[in-house]
């Protein structure tokens, strides 16, 4: 048996169930597109006030926490002032201290020369008579 070369009214058929048979796995697929759309539609739709309220409360945490930063910084600020204050008054201290010191222990050089003056007189004046 022969079989005849098929004739162009065949492959015609052959060609339009191929079509056929594309356009329904294209449908099919366009059927999945859309109802993937509407899930996501859906979910975003239910989603989105709970997406903004979320939004809403990370912008208020972070004007809490941005608060207590500036908070503690003015503190450490206040901090570092106060100490930069008490160690200015300290060394402010230690110097008079010293002032006072070398004050006094000029009075007692002073004090002491003349007492040693005072000696050499008398031991000048028992050494004259």
């Amino acid at each position: 048996m022969t079989t005849n070369p098929p004739s162009e009214l065949d492959e015609i058929k052959a060609i339009l169930r191929t079509v056929a048979e594309q356009q329904v796995t294209l449908q099919k697929q366009q059927e999945r597109s859309q109802h993937q759309l509407d899930d996501l539609r859906e979910i975003l739709q239910t989603s989105i006030p709970d997406l903004t309220d979320m939004v809403g409360t990370v912008l208020n945490n972070m004007d809490e926490y941005t608060a207590e930063i500036r908070a503690s910084m003015a503190a450490f600020q206040a901090a570092i002032t106060a100490d930069r204050a008490d160690r200015i008054t300290e060394r402010l201290a230690e110097t008079r201290a010293r002032n006072e010191f070398r004050s006094d222990m000029r009075g007692l050089q002073n004090e002491s020369r003349n007492l040693l003056r005072e000696l050499a007189n008398l031991r000048r004046d028992e050494r004259g008579h």
